[in-house]
């Protein structure tokens, strides 16, 4: 009988981080990795995914291969965002396609969802800790402030459902630049910065401050609107004035920050 052979997969200890000679294919490979695992936690929609899973992965490596740094760390991030364009997300059991992820905030992920061919905000409650932020129940501070902010007349998003045993909220989807982007690509202009002043007059009348951070500004048709809800008690510190308007220009602030993204993409 021939004599069977193991190989000791001990024998040659892997580097991690890798060589920068294996790089590239350390990239590639760890997305597959990645993705194999997190489609197994998404049990609900595995079938779905599976049919599309090889796709998929071509495109996670293809975007890893792109990444600048760390892929072991951004390989994360963008097999997270390949499954979640795969999934679809239920609000008080009415169902909702999910066609990419817009942005992670302090209290939840919004994700641009369709219906038929209607589209919409999908705004999903998580509970990630924040070291300089303290949180309520989340879901009842959001009903709470989009009252507090529609009552100023300010221009908000509708709130169109709330789904409270997912914690999900479905808001209108306001189709635009942010003002991040239009500041990222020299386009902010004084008639937006007059807008943001005058909602400040009328928010700061009523005893309230806003997230001032630009990517919480979407442009339609030229007119600025507050698409977070998140309101506040007025302080002078995180008024627009001391806090806000370092990131409406392309300051050191705001250049800081985007070299801080690998992708120069805002959060």
């Amino acid at each position: 009988m021939a004599e069977r052979k193991y190989e000791d997969s001990r024998s040659e200890p892997q580097d991690f981080p890798p060589k920068k000679s294996s790089t590239l294919d350390f990239q590639a490979e760890f997305a597959g990795v990645v993705l194999s695992s997190l489609l197994m936690v998404h049990n609900s929609t595995f079938d779905r995914i599976k049919k599309r899973r090889e796709e998929a992965t071509v495109r996670a490596e293809i975007l890893c291969l792109r990444l600048p740094r760390k892929p072991w760390v951004y390989c994360f991030d963008t097999c997270v965002e390949v499954c979640d364009l795969e999934k679809i997300m239920t609000v008080n059991n009415s169902e909702y396609e999910v066609e990419r992820l817009l942005g992670k905030g302090k209290g939840g992920y919004s994700y641009l969802v369709r219906k038929d061919d209607a589209y919409f905000v999908l705004k999903q409650i998580h509970h990630e800790p924040c070291s300089y932020y303290t949180f309520g129940n989340k879901i009842e501070s959001e009903l709470h402030d989009y009252e507090t902010l529609r009552a100023t007349g300010i221009p908000v998003p509708r709130l169109l459902d709330v789904d409270r045993k997912n914690e999900r909220i479905l808001k209108e989807f306001i189709d635009g630049p942010t003002a991040f982007e239009l500041v990222k690509h020299d386009k902010m202009t004084g008639e937006y910065i007059a807008q943001i002043r005058e909602m400040c007059h009328i928010l700061y009348a009523a005893g309230l401050n806003i997230d001032y951070f630009p990517t919480n500004f979407i442009s339609r048709n030229g007119i600025l609107f507050y698409i977070d809800y998140e309101c506040n008690k007025y302080t002078d510190e995180w008024n627009f004035e001391n806090w806000g308007i370092k990131y409406w220009s392309r300051t050191k602030e705001f250049m800081d920050y985007m070299a801080s993204r690998a992708d120069g993409q805002a959060e």
